[in-house]
């Protein structure tokens, strides 16, 4: 037993008082965590597609180059589709992620990686 504090379920805290405590806890979170994206230059196209200039993907404090999963760039950039025959690649190797659908990190590697690409937003029924 020791000075403690009770904490709801919104979040509020009470007045210290004294009771059992926990001493550390680990929260996770329902939503899956979305790295970040970020590009040299993103460029609008007469067709309403962009063209994508050097992307990277920020996750932490770490950058990373893109291997594979050019649809999951479009995605973090907030298009659905990518623009047939506009994958540019690099002629180097480096370290780098590959990216899910959804824009997720699933995979670190060494390879070349994209230097640009084109995405849309292509109309679904």
């Amino acid at each position: 037993m020791a000075e403690s504090v009770k904490i709801n379920q919104a979040g509020d805290v009470s007045d210290p008082d004294y009771g059992r405590y926990v001493e550390s806890m680990t929260c996770i979170s329902g939503n899956s965590y979305m790295p970040k994206a970020a590009a040299h230059a993103v460029n609008s196209n007469p067709d309403s597609s962009v063209t994508i200039v050097g992307p990277l993907v920020h996750s932490g404090p770490e950058s990373f180059a893109i291997l594979s999963g050019h649809r999951g760039v479009c995605s973090l950039f907030g298009f659905n589709t990518v623009v047939q025959q506009s994958l540019q690649w690099s002629s180097q190797s480096i370290a780098g992620v590959s990216l899910t659908i959804d824009g997720q990190i699933y995979e670190k590697g060494l390879g070349t990686y994209l230097t640009a690409l084109g995405c849309k937003n292509k109309v679904t029924n």
